[in-house]
């Protein structure tokens, strides 16, 4: 997954797309304004586009935690993501980057699980 692909699927989940627009520019958007251009606007502004990472603090907020760790003296990369009392861990990234692309891709399947019925809009 790339950049652009990571927001687009956050700007398919209504809920999520709002609440974080929300969290970074404090503005309560309504489903008839947000547009995808709209949206990758706001992104753009607090600069999520290029550091994706910056979405961690977000989903720290609603009680997903995520680590990205070195494995080992190796050349690879591990994600964990922690909610409740569980702990998902994928490995065998091969660089940083994909790390946490892979994480938040898996931390947007976890927040509309958690949301399923608000993010049906």
């Amino acid at each position: 997954m790339n950049k652009i692909k990571l927001l687009n699927q956050i700007y398919l989940s209504p809920k999520l797309c709002r609440d974080i627009i929300y969290h970074f520019d404090k503005t309560e958007m309504s489903p008839a304004r947000l547009t995808r251009e709209v949206f990758h606007k706001i992104m753009m502004k607090y600069h999520v586009d290029l550091c994706p990472t910056l979405l961690f603090e977000f989903f720290d907020t609603v009680g997903i935690k995520v680590a990205i760790i070195p494995v080992g003296k190796t050349e690879f990369w591990s994600s964990r993501i922690y909610q409740d009392e569980s702990t998902s861990v994928s490995n065998d990234y091969i660089s940083r980057n994909e790390a946490t692309l892979g994480a938040l891709e898996l931390v947007i399947h976890i927040y509309n699980n958690k949301y399923q019925d608000e993010n049906k809009e």
